[in-house]
């Protein structure tokens, strides 16, 4: 909620900042960024204390879609083949993205320069995104070794 301007009188947003984090020209990335949660594994007490809540493995009654599901319905809705071409390397690079945000914030928070009562939440997730980064990289990097064989 800190990258969006609000209305002075009225619940509705009138301007969206940060827009570098925004990609042009590959809905892959942000596909992958809008995914995320799903990626990040779910542990009840992150949820009380973490901005990024992740899906993976949450119970049922969370309600939340699986990755493929969702998948499955961006290609149908936007005329591509399922799997998507080039999904795996946006999840990385979504997440290794934010990893990199989630330092320089860890960073400001360290030299008593953030700008949000909640930055040191945020700073504290670089660890484990770099962590749910790296399970991806290395189930990549074991199938490509198998396809070799």
């Amino acid at each position: 909620m800190d990258n969006v301007v609000w209305h002075p009188t009225q619940p509705i947003i009138i301007g969206i900042l940060d827009w570098e984090l925004s990609t042009l020209g590959n809905p892959r990335t942000d596909l992958a960024n809008m995914l995320q949660p799903l990626l990040v594994p779910f542990s009840s007490s992150n949820a009380m204390h973490s901005i990024l809540i992740g899906l993976n493995g949450a119970p049922a009654a969370e309600g939340s879609p699986s990755e493929e599901r969702l998948l499955r319905r961006y290609c149908r809705l936007m005329g591509r083949e399922y799997p998507l071409e080039g999904w795996e390397f946006a999840k990385v690079f979504g997440l290794f993205r934010n990893t990199v945000i989630q330092q320089g914030v860890a960073a400001r928070v360290a030299t008593g320069q953030a700008s949000s009562s909640f930055a040191h939440l945020v700073g504290n997730l670089f660890l484990q995104t770099m962590a749910t980064t790296m399970e991806i990289v290395d189930k990549l990097d074991s199938k490509a070794r198998k396809s070799k064989l």
